[in-house]
């Protein structure tokens, strides 16, 4: 017992050190964004009065748009930058472009982003021991309607068991 012991934390110090420099970058929003940049349809300021519930005002690309977030989000410019169209912001005003947008989900959501920083939410691509690209959170969450659907768990397969 105690060798198998010593060959696992054996394994597991020279895995470490091999992983240490590896670079983990987060995948850019930005050129998969169907109405990116912004300033397509809009000018660099947005009116204040937009309210996305008003269907008949918003644009025709926004009308599937269904803002559900939290009861604190009452408008589009609690995230976006009404002064500069194709930015984001955070809460104490600094802009922020799109590829930014984990930052900005962390001021709300901290216990969420600790555990995606570490990697034990979200998704990954690449490989442990080297570098590898991280999703930011509305790769798999909407940000205007986050909550996944409730879902029914299915039971775990039957198992066979092989017969002698």
């Amino acid at each position: 017992m105690y060798r198998l012991s010593s060959l696992v934390i054996f394994f597991i110090m020279i895995f470490s050190f091999c992983a240490i420099g590896r670079e983990i970058t987060i995948r850019k929003r930005s050129p998969v964004l169907h109405n990116y940049p912004c300033t397509q349809c809009h000018r660099a300021t947005l009116s204040r009065n937009l309210k996305p519930d008003i269907k008949s005002r918003q644009p025709e690309n926004h009308k599937t748009l269904i803002l559900k977030h939290m009861p604190e989000v009452t408008n589009c410019y609690l995230c976006h930058n009404n002064r500069s169209s194709n930015e984001l912001h955070l809460l104490e005003g600094q802009s922020i472009n799109y590829d930014q947008s984990a930052q900005l989900c962390s001021q709300c959501h901290g216990i969420e982003a600790a555990d995606w920083r570490e990697g034990l939410h979200g998704a990954q691509r690449g490989s442990w021991k080297f570098d590898a690209e991280r999703l930011s959170c509305v790769e798999c969450h909407n940000p205007h309607h986050p909550t996944f659907p409730q879902y029914r768990a299915l039971p775990p397969p039957k198992r066979r068991l092989r017969e002698k």
